[in-house]
């Protein structure tokens, strides 16, 4: 072999070599992948896509919004420390249970990290007498009733108490929706808030495992089959009129679905959710009694993800996204309450300083905008907000377009009120009109009658003129023929006094 045919062996191998292990740098595609609850659905593609658009390596991070319980299993998967999870992390908006997380401390621990608040809301389906919709005023005690079936009607005297001015048919029958999965989190905020606040009206408990749910109640194993069962603008087959159910608020209140929404009594007054005060349940999660009912989405990382290899470094990026002050404007778009800046801040402080990696992962940096880094936001491992990628002007169009999509169901929305007031008003002018040409015709029918009378009477008056000269010609004639007999008749009735 020559020296020349030699080196080119040499040169073949090693590019074959940089083929099957590259360097860190340029690693073929970098892979983080995760699975978990719907509720933060959109945040959570828009973080994972924000990772794969500004990096300048190939990075591919994606997020399967398969549930609370599902996510879960998945995570927890390898907890055995006997096979590698299907995922590097998990979104859950449930706490773990007590079996889970004590198998999860022994097997190298794990972290909790919330990422947004959630507010889960009632809402219904119910068609009053004259084909509109309301909002329905329920207390705690009333909603219990029905969940458990003990009102089976919309013209129950609980409800009506509670609205006078509901018009619906007789025994209309109440289809109760409620979620298939055992662990959903917006049934277990349901569950407990109406366990607690009216307990003596609750009688199914809070053990979502063995919950004992009335067998008429129809379940839901998506948020969009709860959809679909209240939403009238869906126009789903899966529609059911006179329906109640609950969802995360942030959906039931987009003008999309146009759900009709359930007011809740709080305090005696009469509450919708989105009256909430955002800044208060950001900084006060109370279970229980209070309101409005939340969930937490937190995002589940292990302590120990040196497993993940390189890519685990992607995990603390992930974290830095969902936490980061741009990410919040996506939250607040979503209709979701964000945390306080110094509880996310505190967060990505402590994760990083909990996590463990592998010791060959690198450590990635990120450049925002507004603060461009020459040559340092152009190296490997860096976030660039400023690099626009295909994927990237994807998305922005995808937000563009949903936006207009907003906007345009907004406008449509306005179109539908203005056109059911003309509507209306339309209806007001017809009966007036109706009104107006009654009251005509009726006018119009008396005078008619009016000048009949007067008519009929000037031909009776004629007609008594003309009896009254045939009448006098009469006499006229009698006085004629019998005009001798008057003076006779003088002379006697004057006569002679030895006449008579």
């Amino acid at each position: 072999m020559t020296t020349k045919a030699a080196m080119s062996s040499v040169l073949l191998i090693a590019a074959l070599l940089l083929v099957l292990h590259p360097a860190s740098s340029q690693r073929l595609v970098w892979e983080l992948h995760g699975s978990g609850s719907t509720v933060p659905t959109n945040e959570m593609v828009q973080a994972v896509t924000t990772l794969s658009s500004t990096a300048k390596p190939s990075v591919y991070a994606s997020f399967r919004a398969i549930g609370t319980s599902s996510g879960r299993t998945e995570f927890l998967s390898g907890s055995d420390q006997q096979s590698t999870p299907p995922v590097a992390f998990a979104v859950s908006s449930l706490p773990l249970p007590t079996q889970n997380y004590t198998a999860m401390q022994a097997s190298g621990g794990m972290l909790t990290i919330p990422l947004m608040v959630a507010k889960i809301a009632f809402y219904h389906s119910v068609t009053t007498s004259n084909g509109g919709r309301q909002v329905l005023n329920l207390t705690a005690c009333t909603l219990a009733k029905i969940f458990s079936r003990g009102i089976l009607v919309w013209d129950h005297a609980d409800i009506r108490a509670t609205n006078p001015n509901l018009r619906v048919a007789s025994g209309t029958r109440i289809t109760v929706m409620r979620r298939l999965s055992t662990f959903s989190p917006s049934t277990s905020a349901v569950v407990q808030w109406l366990a607690s606040t009216c307990a003596n009206a609750w009688p199914l408990g809070t053990d979502l495992a063995n919950m004992a749910w009335p067998a008429e109640l129809v379940p839901a194993s998506e948020d969009e089959d709860m959809l679909n069962a209240l939403s009238t603008s869906m126009q789903s087959p899966a529609y059911r009129a006179n329906a109640i159910g609950f969802i995360d608020s942030a959906l039931g209140s987009s003008p999309l679905y146009d759900l009709a929404p359930v007011a809740l009594q709080v305090q005696g007054v009469f509450q919708q959710v989105t009256n909430a005060d955002d800044a208060l349940i950001a900084n006060t999660l109370t279970p229980g009694t209070a309101w409005p009912l939340l969930v937490l989405p937190s995002l589940l990382v292990r302590k120990d993800s040196s497993f993940l290899g390189h890519e685990g470094s992607l995990l603390p990026a992930l974290i830095n996204v969902l936490l980061s002050d741009s990410q919040q404007s996506t939250t607040l778009a979503e209709r979701h309450v964000p945390l306080p800046p110094s509880v996310r801040r505190g967060l990505i402080t402590a994760a990083s300083s909990k996590l463990l990696l592998n010791a060959t992962a690198p450590t990635w940096s990120f450049e925002v905008n507004g603060a461009a880094q020459p040559v340092s936001g152009a190296a490997d491992f860096t976030f660039s907000f400023f690099r626009k990628s295909g994927l990237a002007q994807a998305m922005l169009l995808h937000d563009q377009l949903a936006a207009n999509i907003s906007d345009l169901v907004a406008a449509t929305a306005l179109i539908n009120a203005n056109l059911t007031e003309a509507q209306s008003v339309r209806s007001s002018l017809l009966d007036a009109i109706k009104m107006n040409a009654y009251n005509v015709d009726r006018t119009t029918k008396a005078m008619g009658i009016a000048v009949a009378g007067i008519v009929i009477s000037v031909l009776l008056a004629v007609v008594a003129i003309i009896l009254a000269a045939v009448y006098v010609a009469k006499l006229k004639k009698l006085d004629v023929k019998y005009q001798k007999y008057i003076s006779l008749g003088k002379f006697m009735t004057k006569g002679d006094p030895e006449g008579m």
